[in-house]
């Protein structure tokens, strides 16, 4: 789980899986309800969240460092999107850094394989964060009386040697506030 539990110490947070490592072949997402936000039109609201992540990124000890080297992909991670209308999702994070995420195969030796997901191929966040982070999104673009965000977590079939198991994704704090300056 995330170092020293949730991120404000009230024993409360959201994550992939709390107690262990998250589940393979995910793809889940924690959606907000739907929040009017037509009043803040023109005050530049802006997401704040708290988040910690270790997703599976290649491990390029030993055997895996070809691998790593040819394929750097993360075998788990997660995107932050938003809807103004309720049915079409924008991704508003990571916009820099992370790696693709690789949560589907099919593969003709009969090995793992998971169901379709909608992250695969996409630009995540990847490996892990160095403690609890803070995170603010830019909402001017999605002001609307439906607008909506969620967290976006996919992961692949078991892979032990190269992408081990990890704790996943934790979010905590979540709110919706105007642009302040310092």
């Amino acid at each position: 789980g995330p170092p020293n539990g949730d991120h404000t110490g009230g024993g409360k947070c959201w994550g992939t899986k709390l107690a262990d490592n998250a589940t393979n072949c995910q793809d889940s997402t924690l959606t907000s309800p739907v929040i009017d936000l037509s009043a803040a039109s023109g005050k530049q609201p802006r997401l704040r969240f708290w988040h910690y992540y270790d997703f599976r990124a290649c491990n390029p000890a030993g055997l895996c460092g070809a691998i790593c080297a040819l394929d750097p992909s993360t075998y788990s991670g997660g995107i932050v999107e938003v809807t103004s209308n309720g049915s079409t999702w924008t991704k508003v994070a990571p916009t820099t850094g992370g790696a693709k995420i690789e949560c589907y195969s099919t593969d003709s030796d009969g090995g793992t394989t998971c169901t379709p997901c909608a992250l695969d191929g996409q630009t995540g966040y990847a490996g892990k964060s160095p403690g609890w982070q803070l995170v603010e999104i830019d909402l001017s673009s999605y002001v609307s009386s439906t607008f909506q965000a969620r967290f976006h977590f996919a992961s692949y079939g078991l892979e032990f040697l190269c992408h081990p198991d990890k704790p996943g994704w934790y979010i905590d704090d979540v709110s919706i506030v105007k642009l302040t300056c310092p």
